[in-house]
């Protein structure tokens, strides 16, 4: 529909980097996607929609400098996840979701290491063979400043295919810092910089993760 256009096209924009232009179409998204869910508000998936494009605009508010108008997209976001997962407990996604904002929502002050784990656990028991789970799981261990969970967990699903999982690696290079493990953190770091490079090079969650590690291991800030 309309919404699912609206969004497409913001985040889209924003990652060619039109702010203004994406910043418009994202607020229209939002503005449909609230009707529908006032419309609809037993149906999950049109909860889930709007959530995601609360984050989104809360990540390219956040990005361009208006934090207060981004902390104000985030917290709706993080009503909606966190009311998904009260309400659909047994379903791992809604788990993974909450806690993957709760662990790396661009706004520091809203995030919450401790309940990310929680919630990221929840999703590990209900599909321990997803990767993206347990990915989130690891991240949540990093935030939380557990450094060894976060390397037992992260190192079963870093490297699993060719392009692995850059946002895992670099967790991995950044646990691996954490721990003066210089060697191992820079390896880690070159491997998902070069996974970066072959997926998703303009993706602006994984150039931001790109740049706190590289920060945190001294080496040049550049995205690709």
């Amino acid at each position: 529909g309309v919404a699912v256009a609206r969004g497409n096209l913001g985040w889209t924009l924003y990652k060619l980097h039109e702010s203004d232009e994406a910043q418009t179409a994202l607020q229209i998204a939002i503005a449909n996607s609230k009707d529908i869910v006032g419309n609809n508000p037993k149906v999950p998936g049109y909860a889930e929609a709007l959530a995601w494009r609360y984050t989104r605009l809360g990540d390219l508010l956040f990005d361009i400098g208006k934090t207060a108008e981004a902390t104000t997209a985030y917290r709706e976001a993080l009503a909606l996840r966190e009311r998904l997962a009260r309400d659909h407990a047994h379903v791992p996604d809604h788990q993974y979701k909450l806690a993957w904002l709760l662990a790396t929502c661009w706004d520091p002050q809203l995030r919450d290491p401790k309940r990310a784990v929680a919630s990221a656990n929840k999703a590990v028991e209900l599909a321990s063979e997803n990767n993206t789970f347990q990915t989130c799981l690891g991240v949540a261990h990093y935030r939380a400043g557990d450094w060894d969970a976060c390397m037992t967990t992260l190192d079963k699903v870093a490297g699993l295919r060719t392009a692995g999982d850059p946002i895992a690696a670099f967790s991995l290079a950044m646990a691996h810092a954490k721990l003066a493990h210089q060697d191992e953190a820079i390896k880690w770091f070159e491997k998902a910089d070069q996974w970066m490079r072959d997926t998703r090079p303009d993706d602006p969650e994984l150039i931001r993760f790109r740049a706190e590690a590289a920060q945190l291991l001294g080496l040049p800030q550049a995205s690709p």
